[in-house]
C-alpha cells in the first residue's frame, strides 16, 4: 500500500497539467509549444511548476517573508527561488527596497554565478551609436475576411519601424538576449519594452518594478562566461518559435549584410532553436560565421552590433490585433528572394493544383482535429505536418499549393513563400479571428486569405475586441465542419473564376 501511495504521489507531482501550465506561463502559450514538451525541455530546469499541487507545496516551503525586521527578507533554498521572491516583491515594492533586499539575499549564493541588478530601462539610442538606414514608413491593409460575416472590414494603417544598426560598447547579453550595459537594460525592440506590458521570453530574467517606472530587476544564473571582441545580435526573446524567427529575427540579416558584409562579425544565434530554423539561417546567411548561445551563457561583447527588428508585434493584450501587425515588405522580399534562389525556384515555377491541410500535432490545437482531417481528405486535401518537414521542403510545399487550409499558427508564416494564385483558409480561435499578421503575410505574397472562426464555450459576440486574457486566446477550440467546408467551397469557386482578393 505504501508503494502504491508513493507511486501515486510521484505521478501527481510529475504530471504536467496543461491548462494550469499555459495559464501560469503565458509565454509558453504564446510560443505554441506543447506544455508537457516545454516542461520536459525547459520548464523543469527553470523550476517552473508542472501543476497546482507542486506550486502549493513549493510556495509553502519557500514562503516569502517581507522585510519587517532585521532578519534577511528571504528563507529560500536556491537562487531561482530567491529570484522568484524578488520578482514577486517587484509587484509592490519600490526600487530602493528591492536593492536592499537583493544585497541581503546575494551572500547566501556567493558560490553561484549570478548577474543581479536593479537597472534603468534605456532606449538603445541613449547608449549606442546608430547607423540609420531607412526611415519608418506606413503599412496599410484590411483586416482579414471572416467566413459568414458580412460586415465591412476596416482599412488600417500602422507604422513600420525604421531600419538601423546600433553599436554598443561593453555590452553583456543574458538569458533571452537581453542587453545590459552597466546598470542599464537596453531596450532595442519596441515590442519587448517592459514598461508597456508582458514580454514573452523575458519574464524569467527580468521583471519590471511596478512602483518605480523605468526600473527593473535583472536576475540571471549562468555557468559559463564567453568574451567576444565583436558580434551581431540576431536571435531574440522568441527565437525558438518559427513564426517569430522568420519575420522578426532572420530578416535582421538584411541591414547586417548591407552594412557589415566586409567585416562579417559572428552572428549571435540561440542554441535552442529547431532544426528548420537553423536550416533557414544557413539558407539566408550562407557561410557567415555564427556563435551559438546557450540559455546559461553570459556573453560579454566589446563591440556589439544590434540591427533593428523590422516588425512590430507585441505580446500586450491592450492593443488591438491590427495595431501589432506591422510588416516591412522590403525585409520580406529580401527573405523570399534569397530562399527562392536557394531552393531553385522562380516566381510561379512550383505552382500546381495541390490542396494542403496543415495539421498541427503540438501546442494548442483544434479539439475536433480528426473530424477536420476526415472532412478535408474527402475533398481531396493532403494532410501534412510541417513540424516534421525541413525548411526548404516547407517553402516548396507552400509555393506549389493552390489551396491551403490550417490553424492560424506558426506554420502559416510560410505564406511568405506562396504563389500569388494561392488561396488560404485559416482556422482560428474566435477570440483571435481579427488577428491580422498571417493575413498580411498572405497579402504580401498576393495570396487570398479567409478566416474560419472556431468555437469556444467562453466566447460571446464582440469578445474578440475586448478580451485581455492571453491564456484565453491561446486555449484550444473546436471548429464547425459545415463552416469549414463552406469556406473551402468559397475559395474553390474563386479558383475556378480566377478571381483574387476579397473586396
Amino acid at each position: 500500500m505504501l508503494r502504491k501511495i508513493r507511486r501515486a504521489i510521484a505521478t501527481a507531482i510529475n504530471t504536467v497539467d496543461k491548462r494550469f501550465y499555459i495559464r501560469e506561463y503565458p509565454d509558453v502559450g504564446a510560443s505554441g509549444m506543447d506544455a508537457a514538451d516545454h516542461y520536459r525541455r525547459h520548464g523543469a530546469e527553470e523550476r517552473r511548476f508542472p501543476n497546482g499541487l507542486v506550486k502549493a507545496l513549493r510556495m509553502r516551503r519557500e514562503r516569502v517573508i517581507l522585510p519587517r525586521t532585521k532578519r534577511k527578507p528571504y528563507t529560500f533554498e536556491s537562487p531561482t527561488a530567491a529570484r522568484d521572491g524578488l520578482f514577486y516583491l517587484a509587484r509592490s515594492q519600490p526600487a530602493r527596497k528591492l536593492e536592499k533586499a537583493m544585497l541581503s539575499v546575494l551572500p547566501d549564493f556567493s558560490g553561484h554565478s549570478i548577474v543581479a541588478h536593479v537597472v534603468k530601462l534605456v532606449d538603445v539610442s541613449k547608449v549606442g551609436a546608430i547607423d540609420r538606414i531607412e526611415p519608418a514608413s506606413s503599412h496599410t491593409f484590411r483586416e482579414p475576411a471572416v467566413y459568414g460575416e458580412s460586415d465591412q472590414r476596416p482599412i488600417r494603417t500602422v507604422e513600420t519601424p525604421s531600419t538601423w544598426i546600433a553599436q554598443v560598447l561593453g555590452a553583456r547579453i543574458i538569458g533571452g538576449f537581453q542587453v545590459v550595459k552597466g546598470n542599464q537594460l537596453v531596450i532595442y525592440e519596441p515590442a519587448a519594452d517592459l514598461r508597456k506590458g508582458f514580454v514573452a521570453g523575458v519574464w524569467q530574467y527580468v521583471s519590471a518594478i511596478n512602483k518605480s517606472p523605468g526600473r527593473a530587476i535583472v536576475w540571471f544564473e549562468h555557468d559559463r562566461v564567453v568574451r567576444l571582441p565583436e558580434a551581431v545580435l540576431i536571435s531574440g526573446r522568441c527565437s525558438p518559435n518559427y513564426f517569430h524567427w522568420l519575420i522578426e529575427y532572420l530578416t535582421r540579416l538584411r541591414p547586417v549584410m548591407c552594412r557589415l558584409g566586409e567585416s562579417r562579425p559572428p552572428l549571435l544565434i540561440d542554441a535552442d532553436m529547431y532544426p528548420q530554423e537553423f536550416e533557414s539561417l544557413k539558407v539566408v546567411a550562407g557561410d557567415w560565421p555564427i556563435h551559438l548561445v546557450g540559455k546559461r551563457t553570459l556573453l560579454e561583447v566589446e563591440k556589439l552590433h544590434i540591427p533593428s527588428i523590422p516588425t512590430f508585434h507585441p505580446d500586450w493584450m491592450d492593443v488591438p490585433f491590427w495595431a501589432g501587425s506591422a510588416l516591412n515588405p522590403a525585409s520580406l522580399r529580401f527573405l523570399r528572394d534569397r530562399v527562392y534562389a536557394a531552393a531553385g525556384l522562380t516566381e510561379g515555377s512550383a505552382f500546381t493544383a495541390r490542396r494542403i491541410y496543415i495539421a498541427r500535432r503540438q501546442g494548442r490545437n483544434i479539439l475536433n482535429a480528426p473530424d477536420v482531417e476526415r472532412a478535408l481528405e474527402s475533398m481531396g486535401f493532403e494532410v501534412v505536418d510541417t513540424g516534421q518537414m525541413g525548411f526548404l521542403d516547407q517553402v516548396k510545399l507552400f509555393a506549389s499549393a493552390e489551396l491551403i487550409v490550417g490553424a492560424m499558427g506558426a506554420g502559416f508564416t510560410n505564406a511568405i513563400f506562396c504563389d500569388s494564385r494561392c488561396k488560404m483558409v485559416a482556422i482560428g480561435s474566435p477570440f483571435g479571428k481579427r488577428f491580422s499578421m498571417q493575413s498580411n503575410l498572405a497579402s504580401f505574397a498576393g495570396a487570398d486569405y479567409l478566416v474560419v472562426a472556431g468555437e469556444h464555450e467562453k466566447y460571446t459576440p464582440g469578445a474578440e475586441e475586448n478580451n485581455r486574457d492571453l491564456n484565453l486566446l491561446m486555449e484550444s477550440f473546436s471548429v464547425s465542419i459545415d463552416d469549414l467546408v463552406g469556406a473551402v467551397q468559397v475559395m474553390t469557386r474563386r479558383l475556378e473564376k480566377g478571381s483574387s482578393h476579397f473586396a
